[in-house]
């Protein structure tokens, strides 16, 4: 029989890497079709949410997009608003699913803001190795506990020149992170795609793929800065 030294520390393995926001978080969206919350992202601006495009792709094509904004929750109150239209970028391919895998969502109607609905802007600069980050998301049913209440993570960014020990593709689109926890490292790390990475209340990353005790994986949203301005102009 384990004792309770030993369930205690196994519990605290578990929860010490992750755990839920307690107030909140303005700028993060749900993604959601009929079946429920299929990937998060970044409110960029009234109409537009920064997202993933590996988790958009792979939706069937008659699949109703909508963005609920708002809430902590999964299953809580939040604002709703359908998706008119997908952009992704140019050089995304889906046969490499973690090479240039961003994507914009544009909403039919704009979010009303308010103090618990606000969007975030990209930093003006690109971000250093050994930033001290915060990536926010909700665990999936691959991750130990499906939860309802948003995670927070705080983490720190690595050279891509480190990040490439682990993935060879690694470049200048990439942002890579790293937990220093004593403890378990990334083991109990939510694997919510698109999930906003923020340095100083600015986007810097949008969550591409969790690998257990690996690095985390970004988009390095300063790369697509151009791009993203460009792509909002032109559609308004």
């Amino acid at each position: 029989m384990y004792s309770i030294v030993v369930i205690s520390v196994f519990l605290f393995n578990v929860f010490a890497s992750a755990k839920d926001v307690l107030t909140p978080v303005p700028y993060h969206a749900s993604v959601r079709t009929d079946k429920g919350h299929i990937c998060s992202g970044a409110i960029l601006a009234e109409k537009w949410i920064a997202t993933v495009a590996h988790i958009l792709i792979v939706q069937d094509t008659d699949a109703k997009l909508n963005v609920v904004v708002g809430t902590n929750q999964l299953n809580g109150p939040g604002d709703s608003y359908a998706v008119s239209k997908i952009f992704f970028y140019p050089k995304y391919n889906s046969s490499y699913i973690l090479k240039y895998n961003m994507a914009l969502l544009k909403l039919d109607k704009g979010i009303k803001f308010g103090s618990q609905v606000k969007a975030i802007s990209p930093l003006n600069s690109d971000t250093k190795e050994g930033a001290n980050l915060v990536v926010t998301g909700w665990k999936t049913p691959k991750d130990y506990f499906r939860t309802n209440n948003l995670q927070e993570k705080y983490v720190t960014s690595i050279s891509n020149k480190k990040c490439r020990n682990y993935f060879g593709f690694v470049d200048g689109f990439h942002l890579c992170s790293e937990d220093k926890s004593d403890f378990v490292g990334d083991a109990d790390y939510f694997r919510d795609a698109g999930g906003p990475l923020v340095e100083n209340d600015k986007l810097v990353g949008i969550l591409n793929q969790f690998f257990g005790r690996l690095p985390a994986l970004y988009s390095r949203v300063f790369k697509y800065r151009s791009w993203i301005k460009k792509t909002m102009s032109k559609n308004k």
